[in-house]
Order: C-alpha cells, then sequence, then structure tokens
C-alpha cells in the first residue's frame, strides 16, 4: 500500500523532525542549539528529505536557510502526522 515510501531510503522520523525544527527555529543554528554537530546533522537529514521527495525544502537567504512553500507545507503535514501518532499513543 505504501511501498513506494517505505521502500526508498530518504523518508525517516529523524528527518522529518529536522524539518520541524527548522520551521519552529526558524533558523538551524537555532534548531540545533549553537551545537555545530547537531547543525550539519539537521542540515544532512533535511537534504535527504529533499532528495527523497524530489522538491527544495530549502532555500538559502543570506547564510542561513529558510524553508520554501513547499517545505512548510512538509512540515504542517508532518507535525500533523507526530500529533496524530502522539494521540494514538496517549
Amino acid at each position: 500500500m505504501f511501498e513506494n515510501l517505505t521502500s526508498t531510503k530518504g523518508l525517516s522520523h529523524e528527518r522529518l523532525q529536522a524539518l520541524i525544527l527548522l520551521g519552529d527555529s526558524g533558523s538551524l543554528i537555532a534548531a540545533a542549539g549553537g551545537d555545530s554537530g547537531l547543525q550539519s546533522r539537521l542540515s544532512h537529514r533535511i537534504r535527504e528529505l529533499s532528495e527523497f521527495f524530489g522538491t527544495e525544502l530549502t532555500t538559502k537567504v543570506g547564510k542561513s536557510i529558510k524553508l520554501t512553500p513547499a517545505g512548510e507545507s512538509l512540515v504542517q503535514i508532518a507535525r500533523d502526522h507526530f500529533l496524530s501518532l502522539q494521540a494514538f499513543r496517549d
């Protein structure tokens, strides 16, 4: 049923969470709390998501990256997904 999503590398909860963190904080630096190693991992995860979906999720603005409209849309989808999972668990 969802083989086209689950059989390909690139989609994971960790990657979706990285995108949500960027959306919530407005920058990777803020999302990583100043931890350059975490910032690099978040950037890598978001890039993998972008490759998986075949669309740019971020754009460079000056020295930082911001969400594209597609990225903002995916953040909302991911947020709803996690909220549903949390509600089911609760």
